[in-house]
């Protein structure tokens, strides 16, 4: 008896073509609904504490305002602060809140006053007092209770310790040194920032370096065999999957926002597995063969090679960072329901072990194993269409497909470049552990540098 052999899926184009322009129709309707659920949801981005946007501008305005060298210390970066966050409508009123604090202490009482109006909350009808009576001698100080529940809801903030002194030394209770209290503290938290990016800017130079010194063939990339109307739909069929796992999770959110990390772990497991088994049920394929074949044995030239990838991945975010500072109207990091979680965590032990699973293993993995070994690996094979597609070109595509995946407009340059790095780290060395390190690590110092201003 002969053996049966499988052929990879290739779908008729009568029925094929159709089905795609479904398959766009129902992706833009639950793109659209997607933004629209998170906007009408109200425990994703509760406004009762400061968001990831507002603990960064808090660290960069008690080192600018409290550094002892002149460089740092610039009065006009603490100015464009105060008046993006004046002028701009969506940010949160707890983020203001940490700026009214750095504004009075710059001495810029009507900016403060501005900022410290309108906050939500509880603790927000507290502190509109308490700021009056530290920085404008009206009123009385709060109750114990009172400014504990606004410390609380400042989170672990500059801002707040600042506050707490100034308020202490108004009620005569006890004088602390403001400037040292606050410039002491954040020592360690900006010398790991500081080394971090020192040594990663530097490694990058040098791996840059030797990448155009030893110039080496472009490895050959698994070619599969899959059909383009096949491919088409298998992705386009996995984003759909993405979107509909995405919009019934924000539903779950909002009725259970105390089990966000599983709720977050679960969908994303959820589209990623369906996701993994289009690609090998079209392709015909098991997923440990297929994924044999993107991956070799070379592990300690994988980590060498993903730790330098990854290195070019950091100065680009410098560099992406510092363009986009130019613009008045820039906003450094998008709201981020995982970063969020990070922050204001319900359970700190097994909350961070369940995000950090997510964001440093599982995400890697499959955005890798989906982006560089499926799409990018047959653009780089195709002639489907009868023109040969070059390598600058799938890289290109790869780019955007991963950034618009993201699903982060604001991040859409960076997430394209970051693709691009990837998709070139996987064309030089031939191995797909090389761009899942280099993804996975920056994922971790991502994770950590939230840690650590949480």
């Amino acid at each position: 008896m002969s053996e049966k052999h499988f052929a990879p899926w290739n779908p008729d184009k009568r029925l094929a073509d159709p089905f795609i322009i479904v398959l766009l129709s129902i992706i833009l309707f639950l793109f659209s609904s997607k933004y629209y659920f998170v906007s009408c949801n109200t425990c994703l981005f509760t406004d009762t504490r400061p968001i990831i946007d507002g603990r960064v501008e808090d660290v960069i305005l008690d080192f600018s305002a409290y550094s002892h060298f002149s460089l740092l210390n610039n009065s006009q970066t603490r100015t464009n602060i105060f008046t993006k966050a004046i002028n701009n409508i969506n940010i949160s009123s707890w983020d203001k809140v940490l700026l009214s604090v750095h504004a009075a202490e710059s001495g810029n009482f009507a900016t403060g006053s501005i900022l410290s109006k309108n906050v939500s909350g509880v603790a927000g009808n507290s502190f509109r007092p308490t700021w009056n009576f530290s920085y404008r001698n009206m009123g009385s100080p709060p109750s114990l209770l009172e400014f504990l529940e606004i410390k609380r809801a400042m989170g672990c903030s500059y801002a707040a310790s600042i506050l707490e002194a100034r308020l202490a030394a108004k009620i005569d209770k006890k004088y602390i040194n403001i400037e040292n209290n606050s410039y002491n503290s954040m020592l360690a938290r900006l010398l790991y920032f500081g080394v971090t990016s020192a040594l990663l800017t530097l490694f990058s130079i040098v791996f840059i370096i030797y990448l155009c010194i030893h110039r080496v063939s472009r490895a050959k990339l698994p070619n599969l065999r899959l059909s383009g109307r096949a491919v088409t739909i298998v992705l386009l069929g996995w984003f759909t999957t993405l979107l509909i796992v995405n919009n019934v999770s924000i539903i779950f959110l909002n009725a259970a926002p105390g089990l966000k990390p599983i709720i977050l772990t679960a969908s994303y497991c959820i589209h990623a597995l369906l996701g993994t088994t289009y690609i090998c049920w079209a392709e015909d394929i098991s997923f440990g063969k297929l994924l044999k074949n993107m991956t070799n044995a070379k592990y300690v030239t994988a980590i060498m090679f993903g730790i330098g990838f990854f290195s070019i991945i950091f100065l680009a975010a410098l560099v992406i960072n510092m363009l986009a500072n130019l613009s008045p109207h820039s906003s450094k990091l998008a709201k981020n329901i995982i970063a969020e979680s990070l922050l204001h965590p319900a359970n700190q032990f097994w909350d961070t072990i369940t995000l950090f699973i997510l964001v440093v293993i599982v995400a890697p993995i499959f955005e890798e194993f989906m982006f560089r070994g499926v799409l990018l690996s047959w653009l780089s094979n195709c002639n489907n269409f009868g023109i040969r597609f070059r390598h600058c070109t799938a890289i290109t595509i790869t780019s955007l497909c991963f950034g618009i995946a993201h699903m982060q407009i604001s991040e859409i340059p960076f997430f394209s470049v970051m693709g691009a790095i990837l998709s070139f780290a996987l064309m030089r060395s031939g191995n797909l552990l090389v761009p899942i390190i280099s993804h996975s690590l920056w994922n971790a110092i991502i994770f950590f540098s939230i840690m650590i201003l949480s």
